[in-house]
């Protein structure tokens, strides 16, 4: 992969590229683990792009209106006020029909979990719409969940 192609900063992508999805072994990684789920498909690299639109197509049997572009969004939702929340979601997307996704992974600690499911379902919903704009112009946000 091209480096200066690449839309993502961190410095470390051509190694994740190399590494990760060219490795013939990487079968052998667990894609339960957090980090391996962010990694092959949170990426803004034109490989885990591909690797999502194909992963949600998939799920969400959308062979007759396929996703055919996606971008990966800063998955940090920072607060508004200081007594806000401020939440970290695991994979948060656009895709070019402006649907919006959350798509978590998590293997444990399922206490308070539906609970955080409705925080995160909430602030996503409140992305799709623009201050003024009317509720009829709200798009569709999805939320993905592995447990």
């Amino acid at each position: 992969m091209n480096k200066q192609n690449s839309k993502n900063n961190s410095p470390n992508s051509q190694h994740v590229d190399d590494t990760f999805f060219k490795n013939p072994n990487r079968w052998l990684i667990g894609y339960e683990d957090d980090w391996v789920f962010h990694y092959v498909f949170g990426q803004n690299t034109k490989e885990s792009k591909d690797a999502l639109i194909a992963f949600l197509n998939v799920i969400l049997c959308k062979e007759k209106n396929p996703i055919t572009s996606i971008e990966i969004l800063n998955p940090i939702n920072y607060r508004t006020y200081p007594a806000d929340k401020e939440t970290t979601l695991d994979i948060k997307a656009r895709t070019s029909q402006n649907e919006l996704f959350d798509i978590e992974l998590q293997n444990g600690n399922l206490k308070h979990y539906p609970n955080r499911c409705v925080q995160y379902g909430g602030k996503l919903v409140n992305l799709s719409l623009e201050k003024g704009e009317d509720y009829d112009k709200m798009g569709k946000s999805t939320f993905v969940r592995f447990l």
